[in-house]
């Protein structure tokens, strides 16, 4: 069964991502990933969970910052607690979450995405190889290379729809910026700041939280041409982190009535038109090989 999977910043909308489509929800818990995706806080992980499962969804948590040393142990505690409470997925970019995963037995339940590192069949088949439970594809290969990758490896991961994380480095480029200018800026999760190259005109997004920098790609990558190619992937991710909650749920809807095989052509023109001014909207690297 195919699973198409959304980001959720807010649990007041587990029930209405429900009815529009989704198969899956991902949530973010406090201090645990590379991602501007709003965190969730503790006490409520558990109740999200049992949310979830009432409306017909599975969880995923997002667990994909890299621990250092002295973290490793009470980030596999927290995770072995939430794998306790029932969630269906964590996701993972740091191998050392392994370990913790194979001594409880929960590898089935591992997603890897390490973000733009997966970039073969033979990345993908390794990883797979372990006993996970699914392992994202880079959205910076073309779509023939997804594809291709798609029909040698099973129970492959694609970010289909979002802003793609181009860059993340603990170096706090933004603390830095305000340090060096003496400009005085909130730099820790603020999600109003942007990046703009001389040349370009597109404005880059970019978060700090206090674990790294992460920069954001100019446009909205949109697979809706491209989803005949990719039929053979088991999980289609759509990352709302920089959408509205309106442009998160109609991509959902879109995307699902593909899946189900229905003509949703009306509907991604209707999208396209009403959230792609300006060339916001693009098929990212589908069609530029940029891995030699």
């Amino acid at each position: 069964m195919k699973t198409t999977a959304i980001t959720c910043s807010d649990l007041n909308d587990l029930k209405t991502y429900a009815e529009n489509g989704a198969d899956e929800v991902i949530i973010a818990p406090v201090d645990c990933s590379f991602s501007a995706l709003s965190e969730i806080q503790e006490e409520k992980l558990i109740d999200a969970i049992s949310t979830a499962h009432q409306e017909g969804m599975k969880i995923s948590f997002l667990m994909n910052r890299l621990f250092g040393q002295s973290e490793i142990s009470a980030v596999s505690e927290r995770m072995n607690a939430y794998m306790q409470a029932g969630v269906d997925g964590v996701i993972f970019a740091d191998p050392g979450l392994l370990a913790a995963a194979e001594n409880n037995g929960y590898l089935n339940r591992m997603i890897y995405q390490p973000d733009t590192l997966v970039t073969s069949c033979f990345d993908a088949s390794f990883w797979m190889e372990q006993g996970l439970k699914s392992v994202t594809v880079s959205s910076l290969i073309t779509k023939d290379e997804i594809s291709q990758m798609s029909t040698k490896v099973n129970g492959l991961s694609l970010v289909v729809h979002g802003r793609l994380l181009m860059s993340v480095s603990k170096r706090r480029l933004l603390e830095a910026f305000r340090e060096e200018t003496g400009f005085s800026f909130q730099t820790d999760y603020n999600r109003s700041l942007y990046l703009a190259e001389e040349k370009r005109d597109g404005r880059m997004p970019v978060y700090e939280n206090a674990y790294a920098c992460m920069i954001y790609s100019d446009f909205v990558q949109e697979s809706f041409d491209e989803m005949t190619s990719f039929l053979n992937i088991d999980r289609f991710i759509i990352d709302g982190t920089w959408l509205s909650r309106q442009e998160s749920i109609a991509a959902l809807r879109i995307y699902k009535g593909m899946l189900m095989g229905k003509d949703m052509q009306e509907e991604i023109l209707q999208y396209r038109n009403t959230y792609g001014k300006e060339g916001r909207l693009s098929d990212g690297y589908y069609g530029l090989k940029t891995i030699r």
